[in-house]
Order: C-alpha cells, then sequence, then structure tokens
C-alpha cells in the first residue's frame, strides 16, 4: 500500500468574538482555531469508520446540522474568501437537494435545535443571512428551507 496523505484541522468552540483566533492548548503543544456554533454541529454527531489502510474511527456531523451550520458559515466569511463562500453555498445546496428527498425530518429536527445555546438568536441572524446569500449566488428557491428554519425558530421564541 501506499503512502496516505491525511490532514485535518484542529477546531474548538468559541464565541463570535473570538472567531478564527488559535486557542492554544499547551498541554498538548498545539492550538485550534475557534469555531462558533461548533457546538451546535458536533451534537449528535455520528460515529463512522474512515477508509484507510488501518482504518480510522471519526465523528461526523449529523447531515442536517452540517447544512445548517454552513448557512451560518457562509454568511460569516469576510469578502475575501469568497471561494470558500461559494463552496459553503455549493455544500448547502447538495446537502439541501439529497435531505429534502430523502431525510426532510433531519432538516426540521437540525433546525428546532438552532434555539438551543448561549448564542442562538446570533446563530439564528446568520443562519437567515446565509439563505440570503445562497438564494442570491445560485439563484435557487430556498423558501422551503426558509420556512422550515422559521417554522422552529417560532415555535419556541428566541
Amino acid at each position: 500500500m501506499g503512502k496516505v496523505n491525511f490532514s485535518g484541522d484542529f477546531l474548538t468552540p468559541g464565541p463570535l468574538m473570538a472567531q478564527g483566533r488559535p486557542r492554544r492548548f499547551p498541554n498538548l503543544a498545539s492550538a485550534a482555531a475557534q469555531m462558533p456554533f461548533l457546538d451546535y454541529v458536533t451534537r449528535e454527531a455520528l460515529a463512522t469508520l474512515i477508509l484507510t489502510p488501518t482504518g480510522l474511527m471519526a465523528y461526523v456531523p449529523e447531515a442536517g446540522r452540517f447544512l445548517i451550520h454552513k448557512l451560518a458559515v457562509a454568511a460569516e466569511r469576510p469578502q475575501s474568501w469568497a471561494t470558500k463562500q461559494r463552496k459553503d453555498v455549493h455544500q448547502v445546496l447538495t446537502l439541501y437537494t439529497i435531505l429534502h428527498a430523502t431525510d426532510p425530518w433531519s432538516i426540521d429536527h437540525a433546525a428546532s435545535a438552532t434555539r438551543e445555546g448561549r448564542e442562538a438568536k446570533a446563530f439564528l441572524a446568520r443562519i437567515r443571512r446565509g439563505l440570503e446569500i445562497a438564494r442570491r449566488q445560485s439563484g435557487a428557491n430556498l423558501t422551503d428551507l426558509k420556512d422550515r428554519i422559521e417554522r422552529a425558530a417560532q415555535s419556541e421564541s428566541l
């Protein structure tokens, strides 16, 4: 077997004010980028196997949560990261198309979880902005996704 190149980024939950700033972990001789709302996307993560020659167990976000988190991430990208924002929007549209057709409950479940956490109002504001960015960039009709998120937000006011 050939050499496997695998890399990853270290991320840690952090407040909006600290986004992107490294958080040092001296005991690990490492640092991690702080990402707002990471607790949302990693809650209910699923154990999965990464296919490598020796196998590697990892936790991945539930697809509905990843979809909604990507909306918030897209809204936070500065103009200098326009390429990454377009990639975020592409991932949102792809995931939404698949989940809408195969597992709409996962979207509703993830949407209902947006009202949890310390920064729920800020998170929802970014999700709404991300929806607008996705609509503007792609021309896609995201009314159903927007309605699902708004219904969940209204079901228990923030």
